[in-house]
């Protein structure tokens, strides 16, 4: 059973990938297309990216390749978002246990729509991906902090000036 929900595709297709998010629309999310539960948001602005995925359950990614899509995976992990992603290889280095996400192989549509469905009709499942990718934006806001709060630390201990002045 597909749960009441809203799926909304966002981005835009890479030039060397012509029609590839119409193709999703049309090959792995044609279950949702019944109930006209898809939206197509397209490009989305920085400004307009915090509020996409504040609304979001959960966050799937598509692509097969991975460049720019750490992003995502960071965005989500901000807004305590779970992640559906493809088994690729810069994903498989991602560890299960600290990393909110499920993995899926990659071009397996029924995998695709299993993980989907099973996040969605599972909230324990939802809380759980969600905990793991807040406490793991906090720990990185941790160790981002206490770098800097090291780096100010060596520069206050560090004279302004040399010990002799030149003129």
């Amino acid at each position: 059973m597909i749960p009441d929900v809203k799926v909304v595709i966002a981005g835009q297709n890479h030039p060397q990938k012509p029609n590839y998010l119409e193709k999703i629309f049309e090959s792995r999310l044609e279950c949702f297309l019944e109930n006209g539960a898809i939206s197509y948001r397209g490009y989305v602005s920085d400004f307009d990216l915090k509020n996409l995925f504040y609304e979001a359950n959960i966050i799937v990614l598509t692509n097969s390749l991975v460049a720019g899509s750490s992003a995502s995976l960071r965005f989500a992990s901000c807004f305590s978002r779970g992640v559906i992603l493809p088994r690729v290889n810069e994903y498989d280095k991602l560890d299960d246990l600290t990393w909110g996400v499920l993995k899926y192989n990659f071009g397996d549509k029924n995998e695709f729509l299993e993980k989907i469905l099973m996040v969605l009709s599972d909230y324990d499942l939802q809380s759980d991906l969600s905990r793991k990718n807040y406490n793991r934006a906090a720990s990185a806001k941790k160790i981002f902090f206490r770098k800097h709060a090291d780096c100010f630390e060596e520069i206050r201990k560090k004279p302004i000036y040399g010990n002799s002045v030149s003129m």
